[in-house]
């Protein structure tokens, strides 16, 4: 008997150590997956509630932040759908935009590059991959001077035996190209040149060279110094863009923007008028095996070049007034 009571008292406590362990079991299980639905809220991207809106107005594309929640200018992408082409550009990489915030009332504006046709535009979240606005307009009969490189215009030589060993790529739908070595180029690009006449780009440059310029020009066979500003490099040979108040490039500066009053520039050399090509500058003349005496500074053990030139969102306009 006294057996048998042992026996039934083990059985309930056993049971009660049972279900008091798989009480535990379940609280920690729930706390685990309670952290993580936590952990899953904080760390998923989220949609932004913002009022953003595009238009096009002559040449210009703009994206402006009207009210809401403000957004990383670096999640933001906008989608530009053409007759020619489809561009996905970094909002960062814009004219006039904002810093690493966009929220109400900033701006940012960039040449859309249609002369004529249907132009689709796109602004993107990236993280939440949402749609935050979208436009579509047609453009007819505007100025527009964005200079759109691609693999073939990207091969033309200028300046005849000047373009030497290395590459040109073309990368951004045609918005941004890279030469790399001893590379002359041009892309056929008509454009009547007045005092008025402005040109901004980006440029930035990993390895030094001779001469990193850009310019325009009405003569591909020949090169023409008073035509070609000189952002950076160690010849002096071109124009140097500080003369025209803008910084000369120095390393480590990364992607800098340049707005460089190209008529006054051309006025003061006679250069005004019709111009046929836009020419972009990687000059780098080894001298043999290194060290160089009088050659490139960036060049490898056997005489190769490899100074580095990046030009992207290149456009030519009007000042306005």
């Amino acid at each position: 008997m006294w057996s048998s009571l042992g026996g039934r008292g083990q059985s309930a406590i056993v049971g009660n150590l049972l279900l008091v362990a798989v009480g535990i079991v379940l609280v920690a299980l729930l706390a685990v997956v309670g952290f993580g639905l936590v952990d899953s809220a904080e760390t998923r991207a989220v949609a932004p509630t913002a009022d953003v809106r595009v238009s096009l107005d002559g040449a210009d594309l703009t994206v402006k932040h009207v009210a809401g929640d403000v957004v990383r200018t670096a999640d933001l992408e906008v989608v530009i759908r053409t007759p020619e082409a489809t561009l996905r550009l970094p909002m960062e990489n814009f004219r006039d935009a904002p810093g690493d915030r966009f929220g109400a009332g900033d701006t940012a504006r960039l040449a859309h590059g249609v002369a004529d046709g249907l132009v689709t535009v796109r602004v993107v979240h990236e993280p939440s991959n949402t749609v935050v606005e979208r436009a579509r307009q047609r453009v007819t009969g505007e100025k527009v001077a964005m200079a759109a490189f691609d693999d073939t215009t990207s091969t033309n030589r200028y300046a005849g035996g000047q373009n030497g060993d290395g590459s040109t790529t073309v990368a951004d739908g045609g918005r941004t190209v890279r030469l790399e070595g001893n590379q002359w180029r041009y892309l056929d690009y008509r454009y009547n040149v007045t005092p008025d006449t402005v040109l901004t780009f980006e440029f930035k440059s990993t390895a030094e060279g001779d001469i990193h310029g850009i310019g325009l020009e009405d003569d591909t066979g020949s090169q023409d110094q008073e035509r070609v500003v000189r952002l950076y490099g160690t010849q002096r040979w071109g124009i140097n863009v500080s003369t025209a108040g803008q910084p000369y490039y120095r390393a480590g500066d990364d992607w800098r923007r340049y707005t460089v009053p190209l008529g006054d520039l051309y006025e003061s050399r006679s250069r005004l008028g019709q111009a046929d090509h836009l020419v972009v500058v990687m000059d780098c003349d080894p001298d043999g095996p290194s060290p160089p005496r009088d050659g490139c500074r960036s060049q490898t053990a056997d005489g190769k070049p490899t100074a580095t030139a990046y030009f992207r969102n290149v456009e030519i306009r009007e000042a306005d007034g």
